[in-house]
């Protein structure tokens, strides 16, 4: 899909939730060891669970998925590679899959409309490879050829300089920065505002590796 029109004259892209965590995390785990993996995060009220699996469990595991949000679950993913460890802290994350922002649309905040985010995302210079209308705003990815290894407190801090860079370019939400951050997964419901969450923009082809130069 070309970048070159504007995303206002765009319709959604009917790509499915397993289709899209196929992608997302190609590149990466045709990289990374077998001791990391997905994470989806399964929220209702103040109840909340989480699933790891490999790469290749993404066809078996999607039936469940779709049966919590049919039973009024909102369904997240760990947007980085995990480790097996349950406590999902961000010194655990050492691969990074791609850079991310959450751009909010409310009454109070910076957009108080949807078209004035894709308005503002449509103009950023750096494209996005994918954009998700989440139901509340916008989630922007810029996906690697290959994933980034953090080696080093140098590296971890520079993936969080340039995940600030992008979010106060683009007016996004400040605590998106954290790298076990989950974001919520696209062809599922949102609950919360009963919309669907889906892709409006993807250009999966699409690498920003020029962002870390």
């Amino acid at each position: 899909m070309s970048n070159n029109h504007s995303v206002l004259d765009k319709k959604k892209t009917p790509i499915s939730s397993e289709h899209f965590l196929k992608r997302h995390f190609k590149s990466a785990f045709n990289s990374i060891d077998s001791n990391f993996f997905m994470e989806i995060r399964l929220i209702k009220g103040d109840k909340k669970e989480s699933i790891l699996f490999r790469y290749p469990e993404i066809e078996g595991i999607w039936t469940e998925i779709k049966k919590w949000n049919e039973n009024g679950w909102d369904v997240f993913f760990g947007v980085n590679p995990r480790p097996l460890n349950k406590q999902k802290k961000e010194l655990d994350i050492v691969y990074i899959n791609c850079l991310w922002v959450d751009v909010d649309v409310r009454p109070n905040g910076y957009f108080q409309k949807a078209v004035q985010a894709r308005q503002f995302i449509e103009s950023f210079p750096h494209k996005p490879s994918c954009i998700v209308d989440s139901g509340k705003g916008f989630h922007c990815y810029w996906y690697f050829k290959e994933p980034f290894l953090i080696k080093s407190p140098e590296d971890r801090k520079k993936v969080k300089q340039i995940l600030s860079g992008l979010i106060k370019a683009l007016n996004a939400d400040k605590s998106g920065k954290s790298l076990e951050r989950v974001m919520r997964l696209p062809g599922t419901l949102n609950h919360k505002y009963g919309k669907r969450c889906e892709i409006v923009e993807w250009n999966y082809e699409k690498t920003s590796n020029e962002l870390f130069d």
